[in-house]
C-alpha cells in the first residue's frame, strides 16, 4: 500500500488501475473497486500496525469515493476534466441558446404538468430527459476519449447536470402525486 503522505494517487482512475476514460465499462470498474475494496479493507489489517489500521481506513475511504465518482456521469467527467487542469465550475463556458430555450420548455413543461397533475406529460419528459441525457454521455464520450475537446465536454457536464436536476424534479413531481 501506498502512504497517503506520499500523496493521494493522481487519479481515481489510477487508484483503481483503470485507463482513464470517459467510456467505461461499470463492470471493468465493479470489478477493480471490488478487487481494490478487498485487498484494503480495515478488517484484513486488525492485527497491524496503527500505521497500518491508518493506512487501510485512509485506502478504503479513497477507493470508495472513487468508486462513487466513476460510477457517475456527471462526476467522471468532471474528475477527468480535473485531471487535464480543467475545473468546470471555472470554466468560461456559455449554454449554447438552443439549449437555453430547451431549459425554458422543459422547465415549463414540469410546471404545466405538475399543476395539471398530468401523469402522461410527466413520464414524456422524463423519458425525453432521459434520452437527451444519454445522448449526451455519447457526445461526453467522444469529446473527452475522441477529440479531448475540454470546451465542449464543460459545455456537455453543464447541460448533463441541468438534465439530471430536471430528472429528479420529475421524480419528485412524479412522488407529489402519489401522496
Amino acid at each position: 500500500m501506498t502512504s497517503r503522505g506520499l500523496g493521494q494517487p493522481p487519479s481515481y482512475f489510477a487508484l483503481l488501475d483503470l485507463e482513464a476514460h470517459f467510456a467505461l465499462s461499470m463492470d471493468e470498474l465493479d470489478r477493480a473497486y471490488r478487487a481494490l475494496a478487498s485487498r484494503v479493507h480495515p478488517d484484513r489489517f486488525a492485527n497491524g500496525t496503527v500505521a497500518e489500521r491508518r493506512e487501510a481506513l485512509e485506502l478504503t475511504t479513497d477507493a470508495n469515493e472513487a468508486y462513487r465518482t466513476l460510477r457517475a456521469p456527471v462526476l467522471r467527467a468532471r474528475h477527468l476534466l480535473s485531471l487535464r487542469g480543467v475545473d468546470v465550475e471555472e470554466y468560461p463556458a456559455a449554454a449554447p441558446a438552443a439549449f437555453l430555450s430547451a431549459q425554458f420548455e422543459w422547465r415549463e413543461k414540469l410546471g404545466d404538468a405538475s399543476a395539471a397533475r398530468d401523469w402522461t406529460a410527466l413520464h414524456a419528459l422524463d423519458a425525453a430527459a432521459r434520452e437527451h441525457a444519454g445522448d449526451l454521455n455519447a457526445r461526453l464520450a467522444a469529446q473527452l476519449d475522441a477529440s479531448r475537446d475540454d470546451a465542449g465536454a464543460v459545455a456537455s457536464v453543464l447541460e448533463l447536470m441541468f438534465l439530471y436536476k430536471l430528472l429528479a424534479d420529475v421524480g419528485d413531481a412524479c412522488e407529489a402525486l402519489e401522496g
